[in-house]
């Protein structure tokens, strides 16, 4: 009844939220205006919802990122009865959400506002969610009588966590703790899920697109990519330890340099400065059942440390163990250790190193050192190449074998001579046009008188990709009544070859 109530109805006035809504790097608090609100003798009475109150940017919560899109609140007779809002967190493991971002991420929730008042249906779907990759969107239901806050999060598809350039898709079941201490939000997250890691050492593969449409940008490029490794129970929080993880796993394709791997283990270590996920690789260089396989223990590396007053988990690097490599072709084993490349102008992504290299030759095996590259830039391609000199090895009839040399190569090409890392000096670069190559070298001298005839000679078939043959090479050179004893007999004839091959 109008005429028997008394009271003060209260156009508007401005309404200042707890300490724990605050700007980043400011104790100023969060105002907002209200209207109509009702005073009597039984109290204050109104209902109170307002949107984009804190900026994405500028929100904090105990250095996390996050921000309050919109706040409700219904007060009757000086009772708060109900109240709640609801805006997005970004996780530490993400990117720094910049001004940009967080003006593209307002610009979703405007157009996403006036969808759903054109559609009531929509509007009441609490599964609906903001499309954005760089934080999750919560709503949260404020007890009254607690002081305590109540969160569920939600994404969409992906989210990015730079810590290790990876795109994480997050189950239901995960949920986000934002409790009030000294009027600080405290949040926690605990997370379960995927993720697929698609990371290099290149300065384009530490500059990841933020958006959602260029996540999975060039991701075949990538020196590391691992889909489907599963975690359970992912736990960040702003006090330590501030990363940690229950289980890791995985279901899905792994590749390194793009060639196939098995992982055996999965282990986060982690320290106050570092989080690395390391894994142990069994690596197939070639494809099918057989031939070069390596074994090596690799590590995603992220680092932690306040950007701003934020707690930020940044990307570092990739580092790789040793690669131990074995392998049994038959005509020659091979066992020994190679490094990675990563984005080489010429070989692309693979391995080089060098090896023990075991040869046979007629009823004796011959046992030397040797190098080798396997590698891919649009193709795959291998290389193996050893030279030895020094020994005394009849071979029937008046010579014996002082030196061997020999190798085999698939899709690469002679470029010349004066490469540092072949064991017989000769460059070899990529070729999709070449098939399979094999070239061997003796260093041979009379038995009993290497004065009077020494030498070398050597022979090389290069194969094409239809089966032909591109290329059949014998060289060598004698020298007669003259020692066998120039320090390195197989640097003597690649120099005087030289000159030919360059030509």
């Amino acid at each position: 009844n109008e005429e028997l109530w008394r009271g003060v109805y209260v156009r508007s006035l401005t309404i200042a939220l707890p300490e724990a809504f605050k700007r980043r790097n400011s104790n100023e608090r969060i105002t907002l205006e209200a209207a109509n609100l009702l005073i009597d003798g039984v109290g204050v009475s109104g209902e109170f919802s307002v949107n984009n109150i804190l900026p994405l940017d500028q929100g904090d919560a105990s250095k996390w990122q996050f921000s309050v899109d919109k706040i409700e609140a219904t007060i009757v007779a000086n009772n708060l009865t109900s109240a709640g809002f609801e805006g997005a967190i970004v996780l530490p493991i993400s990117k720094k959400v910049t001004n940009e971002m967080a003006q593209r991420y307002i610009d979703q929730q405007n157009q996403q506002n006036n969808q759903n008042q054109e559609n009531q249906e929509e509007q009441n779907n609490p599964g609906s969610v903001l499309d954005t990759n760089f934080a999750l969107q919560y709503t949260a239901v404020i007890n009254p009588v607690d002081n305590e806050y109540i969160l569920t999060a939600a994404t969409t598809s992906t989210i990015m966590f730079d810590v290790w350039k990876a795109t994480a898709v997050i189950n239901p079941e995960s949920y986000v703790e934002l409790k009030v201490s000294d009027n600080k939000f405290r949040p926690k997250a605990v997370l379960h899920g995927s993720m697929g890691i698609y990371a290099d050492n290149s300065e384009v593969g530490d500059a990841v697109d933020s958006s959602h449409e260029g996540q999975h940008a060039n991701n075949e490029d990538k020196t590391v990519q691992f889909e489907g490794i599963t975690f359970q129970s992912l736990q960040l929080q702003t006090e330590s330890p501030l990363l940690s993880v229950g289980y890791l796993g995985y279901a899905g394709t792994v590749k390194v340099a793009n060639f196939p791997v098995t992982i055996g283990d999965i282990e986060l270590k982690t320290t106050p400065t570092s989080a690395t996920l390391e894994f142990d690789l069994a690596i197939n260089l070639m494809g099918g059942n057989a031939g070069f396989a390596g074994q090596t223990r690799l590590g995603i590396k992220g680092t932690y440390a306040e950007d701003e007053g934020l707690q930020k988990w940044k990307y570092d690097k990739i580092t790789f163990s040793e690669i131990m490599l074995e392998a049994d072709l038959g005509g020659f084993k091979v066992a020994g250790s190679i490094e990675l490349m990563d984005d080489d102008p010429v070989y692309g992504d693979g391995f080089k190193g060098n090896l023990t290299a075991e040869f046979k030759l007629g009823a004796n095996g011959l046992q030397v050192e040797s190098n080798a590259i396997f590698g891919r830039t649009d193709f795959r391609y291998w290389y193996v190449d050893a030279l030895v000199d020094n020994l005394n090895i009849p071979a029937g009839g008046a010579f014996s074998i002082k030196g061997f040399g020999g190798g085999a190569y698939y899709r690469m090409k002679k470029a010349g001579f004066g490469s540092n890392f072949t064991a017989s000096g000769s460059e070899y670069v990529p070729d999709d046009n070449t098939g399979l190559g094999v070239k061997a070298m003796v260093l041979f001298a009379l038995t009993g008188s290497s004065r009077a005839l020494n030498g070398g000679a050597g022979f090389e078939i290069a194969f094409n990709n239809n089966g032909g043959v591109n290329r059949i090479a014998l060289y060598g050179e004698a020298h007669i009544m003259q020692g066998f004893n120039f320090p390195n007999p197989a640097a003597k004839i690649k120099d005087n070859l030289s000159s030919i091959v360059q030509n």
